[in-house]
């Protein structure tokens, strides 16, 4: 009988209404994985979740997926609906700005980025702002910003010493390096 039941559990799992396996989460969460593999598990993972801070993180997951697609109007889409459904979340303003950034909407983009930076000031988004000054020639506040990061933590200066002053690619930086 225990063995029958054994063989008759991934079944079970993979028929029960309402059941999101772990592994949906981390394809969700996944950069690695296809845009739209990506999308439709971060849906599939929507229609389940009512919990609105849940249900935040996933649309701000879908909505990089759509940007890595390059599907700007859902990307946006998915982030104003990921801000209006918990305006605590730093990564949806940090993610939207990157989308404002790469479509040269400098001015929406640093709003999204401050809005991130008031709600964590984690030295990753201040080097990101940082980044993003210098390429803007806004070389003041691209070193305080990155001055800040390095003091929150020193492990910071390793991240910013990177090839052509930290320039690595970063989602929202490609096509904008302006000549650096």
């Amino acid at each position: 009988m225990r063995r029958k039941f054994i063989l008759a559990l991934p079944l079970l799992v993979a028929i029960w209404p309402g059941h999101a396996s772990s592994d949906d989460s981390v394809v969700c969460n996944d950069e690695k994985v296809a845009s739209n593999i990506r999308i439709e598990v971060c849906t599939r993972l929507l229609d389940q979740e009512k919990n609105k801070e849940s249900r935040s993180r996933l649309l701000a997951r879908r909505a990089d997926a759509y940007f890595d697609k390059d599907d700007f109007p859902h990307a946006l889409t998915d982030f104003d609906e990921a801000i209006a459904s918990h305006p605590g979340n730093a990564d949806a303003f940090m993610h939207r700005g990157f989308l404002h950034w790469y479509r040269l909407e400098d001015d929406v983009a640093f709003k999204d980025f401050d809005a991130a930076l008031r709600l964590d000031p984690a030295p990753s988004r201040l080097l990101s702002r940082g980044r993003r000054y210098v390429l803007l020639r806004q070389f003041d506040a691209g070193i305080a910003d990155m001055t800040r990061a390095i003091k929150l933590d020193p492990r910071s200066r390793g991240r910013l010493c990177g090839s052509r002053m930290g320039l690595q690619p970063e989602k929202g930086i490609r096509s904008r390096d302006r000549g650096l």
